[in-house]
């Protein structure tokens, strides 16, 4: 355009007008083209200038209007254009490309534009703009606005005109003036696109990228130009390069194909991440940012047109909204609402240097700087809506031959438009018209079976099946109904009769012969059609040429959309076939020109190539669909663009990439993952192969790799099942009904296919293809890989002439048609009919689930939030569960993929940000397919509580939740009957709306402020609950299994305070007392032959000391009795008088048996708090573990057993707890068991502790034949003492302890584990549930005092390696190992001494052994140390020390001054030293054994974790193994320091364990455990709180304070007047009677019997109890009055009647048994 030049007279009434104008355009309800009409008046004045301008009409317009327009937006006197609500720049933009006419009239008065040759400048109220300046304004479509608004802003403050504030207004100014200058160098003509074409096939890759560099600035000034030429070039080269063969030029080419569909630059520095929406969703932008300049921010948006009819993308600007939060600035931009389906490209920005520069920010961890931009991809409004079914026309109503399955009379666009009402009315509101366009059908119609997708033009509807005239009165018949019609559009044409457009484009590969033929098409996974053909898209020509056809055919059919063929293919540029395209001729010129080479005219076959070849596929758009989108959407508005999408391997993400570059992706994922839930894997051919069942977490899975993958927000469409796929009758059998379910209740966009809801399984094949990656099986091949080639039944018939061939592993012809239908009838009568599985009945649940997805929103837009549906011991694997949530309605979706009932429950503590309605706490359960009476939750309880459910085979479950007007007190209600049924079933309780209420309050830190809140809610439950039905208060609470000690003993603190109040019997009260006197423990009673400082030589004295007096700690009452030996270890008797337990005789006892009397002296004592009963008799008990023959010991166990309990009762002592220890205690449960004492001790609860089952441990004594098991001195059942399977009689009185206690336990977990897989005694252990173990440990306070006073490690070990090794100092390059114990075989003492031996010498004497502990003259093994030790400790007297012949008293120093302490004990049930050493910070080695492998952990360096070092084998050489990693770890001061720590870390306190034994105690009584440091603190804290009755509130919480009650729905109301409020429930439960089934089986023997009638409709089997003496099966069922049918199932699979009973014929002739409950 050359200059002319032209003066504008501006007006300001001009600019009010405009400004009211927009106004207008924003509020106007009416068609918006009516606008144009003032806008063309107010150019009414420059009618001249309009009509003379060599520019044009057109363009002198819109200068004109442009002129005005930035006038307004830079004048501080005029209201802007451009506001935070609204797109009045998009509106006046498409005002000015739509004005094209003018009115007459003068031009006003006022300030002047003129257009000069010349540089800008003002003079005199004029302002002289340059004109190629104000051409570029009006081209740019608004990405030159920030610069031309400078430039006139400059120039009007000049003439004194006050402005707007714009940031950098000089800078901007001359930056105006610099890109008005560089656009014009920046042009691509025809021979600057030469020159880029041949650098780009001959250059070198690093001339390639410079081009690419210059390539990107010629495109952005051509875009700001609008060059159309220049543009056209460009687009030329970049879809070229697209196909090159340099990977890093056709990256280059994806970002910046991108960018050129995008008219901004945006996407060069960062791809946008996109999200999807729909027409009418609200358009807001929220960005939450820290560490941004937040100054001079503005939002660019680059959007489509504010009209609907607007064809162009406009950048405009936008002031967001900018605060600052907790965290970082909110920058927030609301536009209101989508009008149109297109890409909304947002960024912000800042006026930075003279131009806008996008806002940056860093993600946390990264030094990246990236965008603040996004993307919105907005569908039509109703696409979340759609309901889409695919058939194939040709089958539409069409008959068959019966015999060879040839087509007589084919289906039409007539026969589809007559059926369309029939499909809307089952619920389809869109169809995806297979075969709808012109394809090779041949002269009149000769061809007639040719391919639907074998097209010979894509913008012409097929003749053979009525033409255009036809297709035009089927779309106006499709909407005038409101369906939606969708049809294809394929990538390939016919490879033979094609249109002549199509001549020049085809693709070309060479044969095995090396010539070039057609390039067959493809389905982009190497399946190949021979009857289609490519074209070449590396020619942007096709690219627009595919638009331009899908364009056409839409601008003249009226289509709502397209179903893109394979689009996981597109666009399908093959690799260049180099060896052909660069041959030379003879005369050594190339073959082909620069151009056909760029072209790629012949190529190899290669799916993966192009866009999916490239690395960036899953971060920038395919540009192909890009351009697609864009073009189809700026001409229709709302038009649905859906992407067919495959999956294979290399595959996976293509969803994703379809996703993100526009169309709606429509997938074939769901027939494959739910068919691995029913045993079947599913290949893309269609065939499937056996496997093991899946369980529903793959769709789980599945569901949340989407939700990963795919955009924010993303629409899918889920098939199903297709083309190449088996019909869902076939794949699922009876499971299709649920399939069903899945496929509509699943959050995405439903497609069912031609066919499947007639209950069909099989299909027909129409063409041929071949397997290109497979030649060896074309003949099994799915013709449906090319075809849609379905049968869709209108009509219900129920046989039909239509051929089908089998799609599972062959899908050949079968022309036998009546064979194929015998086939198929005897499939349907295979699912059962019968027992309600007739699948030609299936239609109706398909119309059903749709009616219910188009009746409920929350089924179409809810969140999928996936839940879990359990049992009491895990969850059901074939169960699917998922809520579907809007605020407004939680829709809970229960599918049953199992054969058989199942019954189970859900939480839904995932919701709960669905259920954050301001003042709402009732909430309403309502089953969908059942007519329930409404069921009222509380908020709290809809979160908590376990949802019962019970879901019949193969069905499904919806529940809604939604909020209700219903009163507290009618939830109330409703809380307090499933609180009594739950506990009547033993379920979970603890989300009751009274028990949260509860919790939470007791969770409170300041127990004194809701004090009288808690009391309220324990005298409701009271009230309500505990006093109607007689429940205590004590047994509420042992169910409150959530509720932690500490919480609880807030609660128990509370209830002591409460039972010291005045005595009245307020409801609080009455549940304090009943909870606090039921929960009292009663006395622990330990009984063991060995104790504490007065009789202990092992662990189990030393562990049932500390034990007793940690449990008196916990304020419990503890006794323990214990033999008063004759003398004790030091050979002292009478040792006990004066002893500072202050032991007192009490009474002498008599305790009889074997024919003899012996007198037992009962003596009392008490040591920290322990009561302790000592029982005397010099003859049975002279010493610990006293030797003698085998009838002294079994006496010695007599006389325990039965004098423990004799002195108890004498005392008056009844335990609530008796603990006896080892075999010594072993006949103690046995006496009181068989009531040898009366009823005494019928309350007490026995355990028994072995704290070591060594057979050697056992207590086993070898009778001889004469003493016959000692029965005439024990008097017990002798089984209980001897196992009569063992090869010798021996008396075990383990044995007798385990067969008499009410349960056993043991000192560690893992020696449990070993007790239980190895014992003697396995099988009578392994009778007891819950087996208690826990670790020993040791009290560490007490502990660290001895420590104290022995300084630090170091000191401690100074002082060792002087007494005991003859230094005179320390020396720490010596690491130091100490054992403190007994010399005996368990505790593996051969094994250091051994070590010894080898470590010092080969140490070169760097280590050092020291050995403490007495060695016994009378045990061979410990004989034999002892003169080893001696041996070394002469040997190596600076490396090894022990003294075997004398007590060691230096134990504590040697467990703080060892490096290292040894434990190689062969088997250690439980262990003490471990923590004695642990307690000194010092680590342990010890073999991986009982509770040394729970408290001992390897050291592991990388980790820094770890208390020692074990070994695994038992043996000298694995036991050095450690003691020299451990050596390693000494050597590096910082590791073994670390270890140190680890170590004392790895300490059990004895008050640890002390608690963990009183928890089971509490357990095993029932009683319900609490803290009691907490509870003490509780009551400390109420001392001088007052509370009083009067104070006492029964009213709900949500209830106190408010208005009167909501107003009642209707729903409410109605359950009012049918008196089902809570005094009517019970005469609801009574209501039903009592019907007994009975079936007689007249002699045969049968495995099961069970019944099923309509009673449960069908859908659940009642097994039946056999009846000996009657000879009949049986069961009883609580009825509603009413009349039912029923059968019975023999054997799980044969269903009969009973001859016994009466019977009636149903309509379908089955014979049924009947019974009336009155």
């Amino acid at each position: 355009m050359d200059f002319e030049p032209m003066v504008i007279e501006v007006r300001n009434l001009f600019l009010s007008d405009m400004r009211e104008l927009a106004c207008t355009i924003l509020t106007s309800e009416s068609d918006l083209h009516s606008t144009l009409k003032p806008i063309k008046g107010l150019l009414q004045n420059y009618t001249d200038l309009i009509n003379s301008h060599k520019y044009g009409q057109t363009h002198t317009s819109k200068i004109i209007i442009k002129v005005h327009q930035i006038i307004m937006e830079v004048a501080s006197d005029f209201i802007p254009l451009v506001s935070n609500n609204c797109y009045e720049a998009h509106a006046l933009f498409h005002l000015l490309e739509n004005v094209t006419s003018s009115h007459v009239g003068a031009p006003p008065n006022g300030l002047k534009v003129q257009l000069v040759n010349t540089d800008s400048y003002a003079k005199d109220n004029t302002i002289f703009i340059n004109w190629k300046l104000m051409r570029l304004a009006v081209c740019a479509r608004g990405s030159f606005n920030i610069f031309i608004n400078a430039v006139f802003g400059k120039l009007l403050g000049n003439l004194g005109w006050s402005i707007k504030k714009i940031p950098e207004i000089d800078t901007l100014y001359n930056n105006a003036i610099r890109l008005c200058e560089e656009s014009a160098s920046h042009i691509v003509d025809n021979t600057k696109y030469q020159s880029y074409l041949e650098t780009f096939v001959w250059g070198t890759p690093q001339k390639i990228e410079q081009s690419l560099h210059e390539l990107t600035s010629d495109m952005w000034f051509s875009v700001m130009n609008n060059n159309k030429e220049s543009l056209k070039l460009i687009e030329k080269l970049l879809v070229g390069l697209l196909g090159h063969a340099d990977g890093r030029a056709r990256d280059l080419a994806v970002i910046h194909l991108n960018a050129f569909y995008d008219d901004t630059d945006w996407q060069i520095l960062h791809p946008l991440k996109p999200k999807i929406s729909t027409v009418g969703d609200e358009f807001c932008i929220r960005e939450v940012l820290e560490n941004v300049d937040v100054n001079n921010v503005v939002l660019e948006l680059h959007a489509p047109g504010f009209y609907r009819t607007s064809k162009n993308y406009i950048v405009s600007y936008h002031v967001p909204e900018i605060r600052k939060t907790g965290g970082g600035y909110l920058l927030k931009m609301f536009l209101g609402k989508f009008i149109r389906c297109g890409f909304y490209d947002w960024r912000f920005s800042q006026v930075k240097n003279g131009a806008l520069h996008p806002l940056l920010f860093t993600r946390s961890g990264s030094i990246n700087t990236y965008p603040i931009q996004g993307r919105f991809i907005v569908h039509p409004a109703e696409t979340r809506d759609l309901q889409v079914h695919e058939i194939f026309i040709d089958f539409q109503d069409a008959r068959f031959d019966i015999h060879s399955g040839v087509i007589i009379e084919r289906g039409s666009f007539e026969t589809v438009k007559k059926s369309l009402k029939s499909r809307y009315a089952s619920g389809i509101n869109c169809l995806y018209l297979m075969g709808a366009l012109e394809r090779d059908t041949g002269t009149d119609f000769d061809n007639p079976n040719a391919s639907p997708l074998a097209l010979v033009c894509r913008s012409t509807a097929c003749s053979m099946l009525g033409g255009e005239d036809e297709f035009s009165e089927m779309i106006k018949e499709a909407k005038n109904i409101g369906m939606k019609i969708l049809v294809d559009c394929v990538a390939r044409i016919s490879s033979k009769n094609f249109h002549r457009r199509y001549k020049n484009k085809l693709l070309f590969n060479r044969n095995p012969q090396g010539i070039p033929v057609i390039c067959y098409g493809s389905d982009g996974r190497a399946i190949n059609y021979e009857d289609s053909a490519m074209l070449n898209y590396r020619q942007a020509e096709v690219w627009q040429l595919l638009v331009d056809d899908v364009l056409k055919f839409a601008r003249k059919s009226e289509v709502d959309g397209i179903h893109i063929d394979n689009a996981h293919s597109w666009p399908q540029i093959m690799e260049l076939d180099q060896t052909e395209m660069y041959r030379k001729d003879t005369d050594g010129e190339a073959h082909y020109s620069t151009q056909e080479i760029f072209d790629g005219l012949v190529v190899k076959r290669n799916e993966f190539y192009a866009y999916w070849a490239s690395d960036l596929r899953e971060k920038y758009a395919n540009p192909i669909f890009v351009k697609l989108c864009k073009e189809l959407w700026r001409e229709f508005p709302e038009f649905y663009i859906v992407a067919d999408v495959w999956h294979g391997s290399g595959m996976e993400e293509r969803d994703k990439c379809i996703a993100i570059s526009g169309p709606i992706p429509r997938l074939y994922d769901l027939p494959v993952k739910l068919s691995t839930l029913f045993g079947k894997k599913l290949h893309k051919n269609g065939t499937f192969d056996s496997i093991e069942r899946k369980d529903v977490s793959i769709m789980k899975k599945w569901y949340e790799d989407i939700e990963k993958d795919m955009p924010e927000g993303s629409l899918i469409i889920q098939s199903s099942t297709g083309h190449s796929l088996p019909y869902p009758a076939l794949l699922y059998g009876r499971g299709a009904w649920a399939a069903v379910d899945v496929l509509f209740f699943l959050p995405f966009i439903p497609m069912s296919f031609i066919g499947e809801q007639d209950g069909h399984a099989y299909r027909s094949k129409i063409s041929s293809l071949y397997d290109y990656n497979d030649e060896s099986r074309p003949s099994l091949l799915p013709s449906a890989m090319s075809t849609a080639n379905l049968m869709d039944f209108a009509q219900s018939i129920p046989k039909s002439n239509i051929p089908r061939t089998g799609s599972t592993t062959s899908f050949s012809v079968v022309p036998d048609i009546k064979e194929l239908e015998r086939k198929e009838e005897s499939f349907q009568k295979e699912l059962g009919p019968d027992v309600g599985y007739d699948i030609k009945k299936i239609k109706l649940h398909y119309q059903h689930r749709r009616k219910l997805r188009s009746e409920h929103e929350v089924l179409r837009l809810g969140k999928l939030i996936p839940l879990v549906f359990k049992h009491e011991h895990g969850w059901h694997k074939q169960v699917v569960a998922f809520a579907r949530c809007l605020n407004s309605e939680i829709a809970i979706v229960i599918i049953n993929l199992n054969e058989h009932p199942v019954m189970g429950y859900v939480e839904l503590a995932g919701i709960d940000a669905y259920l954050n309605r301001e003042g709402m706490c009732v909430y309403t359960f309502t089953d969908w397919f059942e007519n329930n009476v409404e069921t009222f939750y509380f908020k709290e309880e809809v979160l908590t509580d376990r949802h019962y459910f019970t879901i019949g085979p193969y069905r499904s479950l919806i529940s809604s939740i939604t909020p209700s007007d219903a009163s507290s007190n009618d939830c109330l209600t409703h809380s307090i009957e499933r609180l009594k049924e739950n506990i009547s079933k033993n379920t979970f309780i603890e989300g009751n709306y009274l028990i949260q209420k509860l919790k939470n309050l007791l969770e409170h830190k300041d127990i004194k402020i809701i004090l009288p809140d808690i009391i309220n809610i324990i005298g409701i439950l009271h009230k309500n609950f505990l006093d109607v039905y007689s429940f205590g208060a004590h047994n509420l609470v042992k169910k409150f299994t959530k509720f932690d000690e500490n919480i609880l003993a807030k609660l128990f603190g509370i209830c002591d305070y409460l039972m010291l109040t005045p005595d009245t019997k307020s409801h609080p009260k009455l549940f304090a007392e009943n909870l606090v006197n039921s929960n009292k423990m009663g006395p622990i009673v330990f009984t063991c032959p060995e104790l504490g400082r007065f009789s202990t030589v092992g662990g189990l004295g030393v562990m049932v000391d500390e034990l007793s007096q940690g449990l008196v700690m916990l304020g419990e009452e503890v006794w323990v009795v214990t033999p008063y030996y004759e003398k004790n270890k030091k050979g002292e008797t009478g040792y006990l008088t004066n002893d500072k337990a202050n032991v007192v005789w009490k009474v002498n006892i008599n305790v009889q048996f074997g024919g003899e009397n012996y007198i037992f002296s009962v003596h009392q004592g008490m040591e920290n708090g322990v009561n302790i009963i000592f029982l005397h008799n010099a003859i049975l008990f002279p010493t610990v573990y006293a030797d003698g023959r085998s009838s002294f010991v079994m006496k010695q166990l007599v006389g325990w057993g039965k004098g423990v309990l004799e002195a108890l009762c004498w005392l008056k002592i009844i335990p609530s707890v008796l603990v006896t220890n080892d075999w010594f205690t072993g006949l103690v449960a046995a006496y009181a068991k068989i009531g040898a004492f009366g009823q005494t001790f019928e309350g007490t609860t026995f355990m028994h502790i072995f704290h070591n089952l060594d057979p050697s441990y056992e207590g086993r004594i070898f009778p001889t034949v004469q003493e016959q098991c000692f029965v005439n001195i024990h008097g017990l059942n002798k089984l209980w003492l001897v196992d009569p399977y063992w090869q010798k009689e021996i008396v075990n009185p383990s044995r007798c302890a385990l067969m008499c206690s009410d349960q056993w336990a043991t000192v560690s977990p893992s020696y449990r584990s070993e007790l239980l897989q190895s014992s003697s005694l396995k099988e009578l252990l392994r009778h007891k549930s819950q087996p208690f173990a826990f670790p020993n440990g040791i009290p560490i306070q007490q502990r660290l005092k001895k420590l104290e006073d022995k300084g630090t490690h170091l000191d401690a070990k100074k002082v060792l390696q002087q007494k005991y090794f003859g230094f005179e100092g320390l020396d720490m390059t010596i690491p130091l190992y100490g054992f403190v114990g007994r010399i005996t075989q368990q505790k593996g003492v051969h094994l250091i001494l051994d070590a010894a031996e080898q470590l010092i010498p080969k140490t070169n004497y760097k280590i050092q052994f020291l050995v403490g502990g007495p060695a016994s003259i009378t045990e061979k093994y410990s004989v034999d140390c002892a003169v080893r030790m001696r041996e070394l400790r002469k040997k190596y007297p600076n490396n090894f020390f022990a003294d075997p012949d004398n007590f060691f008293y230096d134990g504590p120093l040697v467990n703080l001054g060892s490096d290292f302490g040894l434990m190689p004990s062969m088997f250690e049930p439980g262990g003490i030293v471990q923590h004695e050493f642990f307690v000194a910070s010092t680590p342990v080695i010890a073999f991986k054994t009982g509770g040394l492998r729970d408290t001992v952990h390897e050291f592991i360096t990388e980790k820094r974790q770890g208390s020692g070092f074990i070994f695994e084998h038992y043996n000298i050489d694995d036991f050095i193994y450690a003691i020299q990693r451990s050596i390693t770890l000494y050597n590096n001061k910082s590791l073994y320091d670390v270890a140190r720590k680890n170590a004392f870390a790895a300490t059990i306190d004895g008050e640890k364990v002390s608690r963990a034994w009183n928890k089971e105690f509490y357990r095993l009584k029932g009683k319900v455990y609490n803290e009691p440091v907490v509870r003490n603190e509780i009551r400390e804290a109420l001392k001088n709180v007052h509370w009083d009755i009067s104070e006492f509130d029964d009213t709900l919480p949500e209830n106190r304070n408010k208005n009167p009650p909501l107003k009642r729905t209707v729903s409410g109301i109605l359950l009012e007047q049918a008196g089902l409020a809570r005094k009517n429930i019970p005469e609801v439960e009574t209501a039903k009677k009592q019907a007994m089934f009975m079936y007689k089986t007249s002699g045969l023997r049968l495995k099961s019997v069970q019944l099923t009638g309509s009673f449960d409709k069908w859908q659940i089997r009642h097994p039946l109890t056999y009846d000996h003496a009657k000879g009949s099966w049986h069961v009883t069922l609580q009825l509603p009055k009413g009349r039912y049918i029923y059968k019975f199932v023999i054997d799980g699979t044969t269903w009969v009647h009973s001859f016994d009973h009466p019977t009636e014929r149903d309509p379908n002739g089955n014979i049924n048994n009947v019974i009336q409950v009155d």
